[in-house]
């Protein structure tokens, strides 16, 4: 699954209110990365937070699943622990800086700030 570098650009911008954000390619995919940290994949053109049990069960009830891989031809995929997708909706909003955060614990990946902003 080939990424465009469009889409590598429109998340770079839109994430650029974390700070510096870049992306290197790996697997067919591309690690996201803010000041050279990554915490987060893209695959399919779809973006997967890193996420620990508490978002993850708060991006489960947006819907949202977990990153799947499939090892080898024969095999059905696995969840790869930790990535987890982002909601659709947060594809449609402004960029970072402008949206105020509405958990501490998350920080500006909160799904709740994302539940808020769905309409």
């Amino acid at each position: 699954m080939a990424i465009s570098s469009q889409f590598k650009i429109f998340i770079c911008d839109h994430l650029s209110g974390l700070g510096e954000i870049s992306t290197r390619s790996m697997f067919g995919g591309a690690g996201v990365y803010c000041q050279g940290v990554m915490f987060a994949l893209i695959a399919g053109e779809e973006l997967y937070l890193k996420a620990d049990d508490n978002m993850q069960k708060d991006l489960d009830d947006l819907g949202c699943g977990p990153f799947m891989v499939k090892f080898d031809k024969w095999e059905n995929p696995r969840p790869m622990k930790g990535y987890w997708a982002m909601p659709e909706s947060a594809s449609s909003l402004p960029p970072l800086p402008v949206l105020p955060a509405k958990s501490h614990q998350y920080g500006p990946f909160a799904p709740n700030h994302y539940r808020a902003h769905r309409q």
